[in-house]
């Protein structure tokens, strides 16, 4: 075996052919790094999809106001929030979900321009 031998280990006459050993380290001292890591992992995707929560309710509170309120310049700026921060995250996921908040941001802009349109004719 290259990393070591099991030689008095094992029962006569039982052979190991695989094995692996696992083990896993703890040095007190370097546990405030260890904290900022794990911190580092999980901080960055919760943020995103606090902020993006955040966002829709701002968005669903406005389409209870009216149509007015939903067409609005504020609805495009936070579909185009969301989209922005969801692409921080995983980027082959979030590249669909951005093009598809920038496609509905469009729209909403083009519908608003619409609405204030048909408003002038009425």
């Amino acid at each position: 075996m290259p990393g070591g031998s099991l030689d008095g280990a094992l029962s006569p006459g039982v052979r190991a052919l695989d094995v692996m050993v696992t083990a896993t380290l703890y040095d007190p001292g370097r546990a405030p790094l260890l904290a900022a890591l794990h911190l580092l992992t999980w901080l960055p995707g919760t943020l995103a999809i606090l902020l993006s929560l955040f966002w829709l309710v701002r968005i669903t509170t406005r389409g209870v106001a009216g149509d007015r309120a939903l067409f609005s310049a504020d609805t495009v700026r936070d579909l185009r929030r969301i989209g922005a921060v969801l692409t921080l995250g995983s980027l082959t996921a979030c590249a669909l979900d951005f093009a598809a908040k920038t496609a509905a941001a469009r729209m909403m802009t083009v519908d608003a321009a619409m609405l204030d349109d048909l408003e002038g004719t009425i």
